[in-house]
């Protein structure tokens, strides 16, 4: 028994499905529209579920307890019936495009192309759009950024590829976009950034690299983009971090290496990041940090540094000078006693009155 709605295909018997949907043809025996379908919203969510959740792509089907949900998209035609304008915004979110409209207007300064099926980018899918200056791809399936991807819109300020598939991001990426100031890669299987990656973006400010795969990143990645403020390196497999990483970071006000794997930080860290105001190192596998770590920091009572330490095996009685700057209120030290092992040397310390700050 076969039904269906605009081109999702949904077979329900038990018995076998034979041959396989053409994202192009009709072989299913079922006549395409001449119009773009207008889809309902019930049809957009379970299109989106499926292929967010079972990563599908044109064709493919997903089989489980003898049912088989099986699936065909061809939104690339006249797909303005599906995406709305608002001004100097054009909406293409839920709509599930697998590749970049062709009839975007050229007017707009804000694209949004979130939460569809887009598995490629190229340059030459945004000629014309040079007033854009916001461009959200978030939850696509983009695998991979080429040399000079955006460089068609050369006013952009603002790039979204969160929750992607990206796996391979080239040097030159990023080039001709200089008034790029934020980039968030989060949630990818990014594995190394090219050394050269930003050097194409001065006015970069906040960068987001949250839960992808880094194992290391240059000593030198961020000596392009000394005006960043926030730099997001959360859940990635880092395992330790150059020395040199934050050289001449006088902007940098939040840093957060969460859940990265490290043992150790380099105790020079820090030194330049004169503005810095919040770490996050929760999550790792340090065992020792001291107030020396933070030295060159400005920090007084009315603008104190806030670390977050939960979830350390921190040896307490080595954070040298943490009694003093607490007390003084000049750094403060999240660190839930709860989640911080207490070692052999610290047994006499009562973990419910005291945090692991002032046990010295």
């Amino acid at each position: 028994m076969l039904r269906t709605n605009s081109n999702i295909i949904f077979v329900f018997p038990s018995t076998e499905t034979r041959g396989h949907l053409d994202p192009h043809t009709s072989k299913t025996g079922v006549a395409e529209a001449d119009e773009a379908p207008v889809f309902s919203p019930v049809v957009k969510i379970l299109t989106f579920y499926f292929v967010k959740h079972h990563r599908f792509r044109p064709a493919e089907s997903v089989c489980k307890c003898n049912t088989c949900i099986m699936m065909t998209l061809t939104l690339t035609h006249s797909v303005s019936a599906a995406c709305q304008n608002n001004g100097n915004v054009q909406i293409c979110t839920y709509t599930g495009v697998d590749t970049i409209p062709r009839n975007i207007d050229p007017s707009i300064t804000r694209l949004m192309l979130n939460d569809n099926i887009v598995t490629s980018i190229t340059q030459s899918d945004f000629v014309g759009l040079t007033g854009i200056r916001f461009l959200n791809l978030g939850g696509n399936l983009v695998e991979e950024l080429e040399d000079n991807v955006f460089s068609e819109m050369p006013q952009i300020s603002s790039i979204s590829l969160r929750s992607n598939n990206i796996h391979t991001v080239s040097p030159d990426a990023l080039n001709g976009v200089p008034n790029l100031a934020l980039l968030n890669l989060a949630d990818n299987q990014i594995q190394s950034i090219p050394p050269d990656f930003f050097d194409h973006t001065p006015l970069l400010h906040i960068l987001t690299l949250s839960k992808n795969l880094i194992t290391n990143l240059d000593p030198g990645l961020f000596q392009q983009v000394t005006n960043l403020e926030k730099i997001l390196l959360d859940r990635n497999p880092l395992g330790s971090i150059p020395s040199d990483l934050l050289n001449n970071m006088a902007s940098l006000e939040l840093l957060s290496l969460m859940r990265t794997g490290l043992s150790n930080i380099p105790v020079d860290l820090f030194d330049d990041c004169v503005n810095l105001k919040s770490i996050d190192l929760r999550g790792n596998n340090l065992e020792s940090l001291s107030a020396a770590h933070f030295q060159n920091i400005p920090r007084t009572p009315q603008d104190p540094l806030v670390l977050e330490l939960g979830d350390n095996p921190l040896l307490c009685c080595t954070m040298l000078g943490a009694k003093d700057e607490e007390a003084a209120g000049t750094i403060i030290w999240f660190s839930s006693p709860g989640w911080n092992k207490s070692p052999p040397e610290c047994v006499d310390v009562d973990w419910a009155l005291v945090s692991a700050a002032n046990c010295l």
